[in-house]
């Protein structure tokens, strides 16, 4: 199989009538979407778009959304995933780089609803599929550490990326997923995609998650799965705290994805729900899902897990040697059919990051002697502390340990004597004690680790997807 859309049309053959996508009041089979993509395909043909145009989607119709990102891929263009609602500025930087064809957009834009007739049956049949080489679609990243990038990938590379996500957390034509990860990203729609071309079911719900939302889903559709950021799980965690008894049994399995799972929390899980299996899932909108962590093998805070089925994943030192030595911090590096094609028109980032085949990551870990990867810190945000180095992940991890803050995030300052120390931003609640945090602090941490400055703060600035920003602290 070469793409998405020829994966999805194999489920559709074997199955027309199985629901493929339940968002809002909307569910559509598989065959209405293979239909809806057929048609969005043919107008596109019929407006005269040549293969290898870029057509620009807004995620406002979820519905339309998917099937003009199937239909788009089944015509051979590079599709343009938007947040609905983007900032003005933003979507017109994206607008001007790509030039795209055609803009779909709730306002001034065209609609969806005006390329999804329905074709006739006979339409449907032998398709032909675009080939895995070809460009597929040029996706934003979320801009953790400053400007969001646009990076460019193939068919082969999208599908590869699924192919991970599917064998590594176990989807398969059973599962019914319910998520409400932001899908003009990767790390969205590569959700979506995966049970798709597994043949299952995917409920997708702009919502944030309470037990009301997953009680209510789980009862109407079955719902066997979750998937969703670190912080939406620890509200889980919170409201199910004292009533795990009403968490709904048909669910048995959940996804954090984005970034690293707190040890507590998994732990924390694990003890609420023992009959549920809880995924943790690293990777980057440049290589896809490389990690997978099945949380129950190893509660350590920093695991990420072991490479997925298409990722060989490896560390370099500082003169990019591969690491062979478990225990030894590395830059992440990783190769695989997963890999971005480039960053969109940006030949020397390309350049820099890419050598052949390889994609060097900007995270700093480590293996153990068991294979299983841990996560250090992204590179910029180590804090050099006269030479000691510590990581945010550290800090903030002994800061969690205290009840009284339902938040925090850890970064550096420059300091005249020391060269940088660790500062504190806590989202603080009814049971906070700035003397008792910092007791806390300095029992769990070394001296040079405890951070010179706690700040309070309302809210800890994150990406989409939950990863914090801290670039972004301080300013």
């Amino acid at each position: 199989m070469s793409s998405y859309i020829e994966e999805i049309y194999t489920r559709y053959a074997g199955n027309p009538d199985k629901t493929a996508l339940i968002t809002g009041e909307k569910e559509l089979t598989y065959k209405e979407l293979i239909s809806g993509a057929v048609s969005f395909s043919e107008k596109l043909k019929k407006a005269k778009i040549k293969k290898k145009n870029r057509i620009l989607l807004e995620t406002s119709d979820i519905a339309g959304y998917f099937t003009a990102f199937l239909g788009s891929m089944l015509f051979g263009a590079v599709v343009v995933p938007v947040e609905a609602g983007m900032s003005i500025y933003r979507l017109n930087e994206i607008i001007n780089t790509t030039r795209p064809s055609l803009i779909f957009l709730q306002n001034n834009g065209e609609k969806y609803s005006n390329y999804l007739t329905e074709p006739a049956d006979t339409e449907l049949n032998s398709r032909s599929f675009p080939e895995e080489k070809n460009d597929a679609a040029i996706i934003s990243t979320t801009g953790t550490t400053g400007r969001p990038s646009l990076i460019l990938h193939t068919n082969a590379s999208l599908l590869a990326a699924a192919e991970n996500l599917v064998d590594g957390t176990k989807i398969n034509k059973d599962t019914v997923m319910l998520t409400n990860m932001p899908v003009y990203l990767s790390t969205g729609f590569l959700r979506v995609m995966a049970v798709l071309i597994s043949g299952g079911t995917v409920i997708v719900t702009n919502e944030a998650y309470d037990g009301a939302l997953i009680t209510k889903y789980s009862d109407l559709y079955k719902v066997n799965r979750l998937s969703m950021v670190s912080t939406s799980l620890s509200a889980i965690i919170d409201e199910f705290m004292d009533k795990s008894d009403k968490f709904p049994l048909s669910i048995k399995q959940a996804e954090s994805v984005a970034s690293v799972l707190p040890g507590n929390i998994s732990l924390a899980f694990h003890r609420l729900f023992p009959e549920v299996t809880l995924y943790n899932v690293y990777g980057t909108t440049e290589a896809g899902c490389i990690l997978i962590h099945d949380t129950a093998e190893n509660y350590e805070a920093d695991c990420i897990g072991k490479p997925a089925v298409n990722a060989e994943v490896m560390l370099l030192d500082e003169n990019g040697k591969k690491i062979t030595e478990p225990g030894s911090y590395g830059h992440v590096a990783v190769s695989g059919s997963m890999n971005m094609k480039a960053y969109y028109k940006k030949k020397s980032l390309t350049e820099k990051v890419m050598k052949g085949d390889l994609i060097i990551i900007n995270d700093i870990a480590y293996f153990d002697q068991s294979g299983y990867y841990h996560f250090v810190s992204r590179v910029g945000d180590i804090i050099n502390v006269a030479g000691q180095k510590i990581t945010p992940l550290e800090v903030e991890e002994a800061a969690l340990k205290y009840e009284g803050i339902d938040d925090c995030a850890c970064t550096k300052v420059r300091d005249l004597k020391l060269g940088e120390v660790p500062v504190l931003y806590v989202v603080r609640n009814e049971k906070f004690d700035l003397t008792e945090l910092q007791k806390i602090l300095s029992k769990n941490l070394e001296t040079y680790r405890v951070p010179k400055e706690i700040y309070e703060i309302g809210k800890i600035p994150r990406t989409a997807t939950g990863k914090v920003m801290r670039h972004i602290l301080g300013i």
